[in-house]
Parts: structure tokens; sequence; C-alpha cells
């Protein structure tokens, strides 16, 4: 599954950074990304629409302070917050920040994570043909 969208996975840890990534690289989609640190992230935020999959603890920052940070280089950004901590408050902080969900890293993340990406693709292609 081609997309137009690039992914950008940030998250400190590495194992599950690149389980992430290569889970979303076997179910097709080709332009996938992971940083685990916030400079190096920083550093090549495009302006082309792409799609963060962003933990909430990272080494030197939250992801809420990335969502601000990455908004303002590029507003073309859509956010997946996945995270460990199952704090409400951070829920509706991210989600109040734009992200299009918060899921709770656990045994059905990856799960829920096509069930969120197969609709917020079908979403955008709706909103195309009007």
């Amino acid at each position: 599954m081609s997309s137009k969208y690039e992914f950008v996975i940030l998250d400190d840890d590495l194992f599950y950074g690149n389980l992430i990534k290569y889970f979303l690289q076997n179910q097709g989609y080709t332009n996938v990304s992971f940083f685990e640190d916030e400079s190096t992230c920083l550093k090549y935020v495009s302006t082309k629409p792409t799609l963060y999959i962003v933990d909430h603890f990272l080494k030197q920052t939250t992801g809420l302070t990335m969502m601000e940070e990455i908004y303002q280089k590029n507003p073309n950004a859509f956010f997946i917050y996945l995270s460990n901590q199952e704090s409400s408050k951070i829920a509706i902080k991210a989600m109040k920040l734009g992200a299009i969900d918060y899921l709770q890293k656990d045994k059905n993340s990856f799960f829920h994570l096509l069930n969120i990406l197969d609709h917020f693709f079908k979403e955008k292609s709706l909103s195309l043909e009007f």
C-alpha cells in the first residue's frame, strides 16, 4: 500500500520504534523513517504530508512538545500518539494539539494502529472527492 504520506516514528525505545517501522513496511507502507531522538527528527521535518507516530516520554522532552515544534515547521503534519502512559490528561492534551488518535502501547497496539490508518486514509480519500 503506497501512500503520498511519509511516516515518521519518534520513540526513544530503539526496539519498539524499529518494530513499528518494520510492521508498517510489512503492511506495504514504503516511506517510513524512525528516529530515537528529537533533535535528529526535527532536522528532517519537511513540508510534505507526514504522519508522525510519537511516544510521550522522549530523551529530552515529551511528544506533546514535539508535536508543537513539528506543527510550526510542517502544517501538513498528522499525529498518532502512541505511549505507555495511561494518563487521560496526556491523551486529552495530545488530542487538543491535533493528534488523530491516542494509543496505549499494549499487545493490541498494532491492530489498533492499522484500524486508525485505514480510517485516516479513507477519510482523506473521501475529502479529496469533494
